[in-house]
């Protein structure tokens, strides 16, 4: 008599099956979210690197000078031709922020900041405060207070480029020199000028202030 061959699973099969593939994915899925990570910050790093070679244009075009705008932190029109008019770089792939569309979109609303020095701060000519160096980050380094005095001694004085917002690739940020192109890797932020949801300078002193 021909033997009958099985040809469906029996329940206990079928759980065996399931717990296998189940602990196959929490191995996986580890490496995969690490991979995802890792990809974020490639790109951005991509990013820092022509927007850092873009300022060194602008640069090699204005005697070796870095543009010098109202708002220094967050203004990078003056380098909108140097990145073929493109806005696409100042996006954080690890920010889930509405894209750029225009010209106007590289003042405020870009995913990256950058850092400077006091006399990128101080407009001595503009007309905020009657000339007396303010800027529209409602900061005067003309004039300052000793927490302001506190704040610029901490902070990071080599013009950078950074991401803006400080949990973009889970507590560690690209920081990219646009001297020399130089990344390198931060755990926090405390040493860098960062904006509150007002746009004004963040004077908080403690590693990740709250931009989410």
């Amino acid at each position: 008599m021909k033997k009958q061959v099985r040809l469906y699973f029996t329940l206990i099969e079928l759980l065996v099956t399931i717990a296998i593939i189940a602990i196959l994915a929490s191995l996986l899925l580890p490496a995969l979210s690490r991979a995802i990570i890792y990809a974020r910050k490639v790109v951005c790093a991509s990013n820092q690197h022509q927007i850092a070679l873009a300022y060194q244009s602008y640069a090699m075009d204005y005697d070796n000078r870095f543009p010098v705008v109202g708002r220094w932190l967050d203004d990078f029109r003056p380098i909108y031709h140097y990145v073929n008019e493109s806005v696409t770089i100042f996006n954080c792939p690890g920010r889930k922020s509405p894209l750029l569309t225009s010209y106007d979109d590289l003042l405020g609303k870009t995913d990256y900041l950058l850092s400077g020095t006091v006399t990128d701060m101080e407009l001595a000519n503009s007309l905020y405060n009657g000339g007396h160096g303010n800027n529209t980050y409602k900061f005067d380094p003309s004039n300052p207070s000793t927490q302001t005095k506190l704040l610029m001694a901490k902070k990071r004085s080599e013009r950078l480029v950074y991401d803006r917002y400080s949990r973009a690739h889970f507590d560690q940020i690209n920081v990219t020199s646009l001297e020399d192109i130089h990344l390198e890797s931060s755990f926090g932020v405390s040493l860098l000028w960062t904006l509150n949801d007002k746009g004004w300078i963040e004077q908080s002193f403690i590693p990740y202030p709250t931009l989410e």
